[in-house]
Parts: C-alpha cells; sequence; structure tokens
C-alpha cells in the first residue's frame, strides 16, 4: 500500500507565489520521497491524495508527474498507481546537454569548463593508457593528416579522438559529461557562426602531440599540449565565419 502523506511535514502543504504550480508540486513531490526515505520500487500516493495534501489542481500534479518521469525520478504504472524509480545520471545528462544547447550563449565559457576537466584528467589517462588505445589513437589522427591533404576538416575524427583519449579512464560519468561538453560546443559553434579550423595542419600537429605525450608517460608535455589546444579554439571564438562578416557588411551599408 502507499504511504500516507498525513506525516507529511507543514511545509509540503504551501505552495510558493510567483511559481507555476505544477513546479511546487514537483518539488514537493521530490521532498516527500526524501523526507519519507523511499528506495526505488517503493509505492507513492495516488493522485488525489497530492492534490488534497498539496491543496493544487489534479492538472498540476499530472504535470509534476509528468516532469518527474520525463527526469527519470518516478514511475507511472498503469492500474497499480505511482513508484519511486531508480535514478540514472543518464537521463539527468541527456536533460542538461538539451538545456545547454539550447540556453548557451557564452561558447567561451562552455570550452573553459571542458578544458578544465580535461586537463585535470590527463594523468589519469597517461596512467591508464593500453597499446591498442595508443594504436586507435594513432590511426585516428593519421587520418586527420590525410585530411590536410584534401583540405577537409573531420568533426567526427576529432569527437573520436578525445572519447578514444578518455576510454581508460574509470569513470564513466565523466566521460559522458565531457563529450556532452563537445557535441554542445560544436553545435552552438555552427549557429554562432565560427569557422572551422583555419589551420589543418596545426589541428593535426596538437593532436599529435598528445598522442606522443602519453605515449612517453609525459604528463606535463600532454597538458602542455591541451592548453595551446585550448588557446586556439579560443582564438576561433573571436573570428566570425566569412559568410557572417559579409552579411555585416551588407547590413551596415543598407
Amino acid at each position: 500500500m502507499a504511504k500516507s502523506l498525513r506525516t507529511a511535514t507543514p511545509e509540503f502543504k504551501f505552495i510558493q507565489p510567483k511559481r507555476y504550480l505544477y513546479q511546487a508540486a514537483q518539488e514537493a513531490i521530490k521532498n516527500y520521497i526524501i523526507e519519507n526515505g523511499l528506495k526505488p520500487g517503493d509505492p507513492l500516493p495516488p493522485e488525489i491524495e497530492l492534490t488534497r495534501v498539496f491543496k493544487v489542481s489534479r492538472t498540476s500534479v499530472r504535470e509534476a508527474v509528468k516532469s518527474l518521469e520525463s527526469l527519470g525520478m518516478i514511475e507511472a504504472r498503469s492500474g497499480s498507481g505511482l513508484f519511486v524509480k531508480s535514478f540514472s545520471f543518464e537521463t539527468l545528462l541527456d536533460h542538461f546537454a538539451y538545456g545547454l544547447a539550447i540556453e548557451a550563449q557564452d561558447l567561451a565559457d562552455i570550452l573553459q569548463v571542458r578544458f578544465q576537466l580535461e586537463y585535470g584528467m590527463i594523468p589519469m589517462a597517461v596512467e591508464k593508457q593500453t597499446p591498442a588505445q595508443m594504436e586507435r589513437l594513432r590511426q585516428i589522427v593519421k587520418r586527420m593528416k590525410q585530411g590536410i591533404k584534401k583540405e577537409k576538416y573531420s568533426a567526427e575524427d576529432d569527437r573520436l579522438f578525445h572519447q578514444t583519449l578518455w576510454e581508460n579512464v574509470d569513470n564513466k560519468l565523466m566521460q559522458k559529461i565531457l563529450d556532452i561538453f563537445w557535441m554542445i560546443f560544436y553545435q552552438a559553434r555552427k549557429r554562432a557562426a565560427i569557422p572551422e579550423p583555419p589551420n589543418l595542419q596545426q589541428m593535426h600537429d596538437l593532436h599529435f602531440e598528445i598522442v606522443e605525450a602519453l605515449k612517453e608517460h609525459d604528463v606535463e608535455k600532454a597538458q602542455r599540449s591541451m592548453l595551446t589546444h585550448m588557446k586556439v579554439l579560443e582564438q576561433r571564438l573571436k573570428t566570425p565565419k566569412p559568410e557572417a562578416m559579409r552579411k555585416t557588411v551588407l547590413e551596415a551599408g543598407r
């Protein structure tokens, strides 16, 4: 049987002003789960009781439930009711990626966070490298070199390089976060009219230096290469695409 809400603390009954009612109900449900020490699989009170105690409409409660379901925090089972769900960082990070992709206004901030994470993980990457991983990194860098002749930048290889670089670091959450930041930066970069790498040789050399530093087990060298890589990216943030510049000139001449 679902636990009764009669023992809930009074704060659950008050809905804060200037907030959507479903958001307040959502917070109240989360507080109820925490205060009552509910675990995955434990039942929650039915919607009708949530409506009575929180003093909001059933529509607000349903919207709150749907929102918590989308976050992977609770589960609505047909014919059985509401239940606490096992928490997963995967669902949370997916929402996190969407939020940043929509609201990111300053790519420099995203780049700085990504750099600090990668820079700090270099010692672990050096320590945990394997021959198979090093060979994959060399193959990626080799393809980057081939791209120089074709004057073609491969975002896929760029992303794969960083994914491979951290694959042996025993922190799946960090790997997920880093990949999200890469995707956000890449997508937002296109929307913000930031140019592709103007110097493919330089891009190749920076990645090559990181691989060489790993091979030599040289943490400081790898970190220096990562720092240079970040500075090159920062410079690109300040350089608009040629078509964006032409648009600006045309608008100014009107």
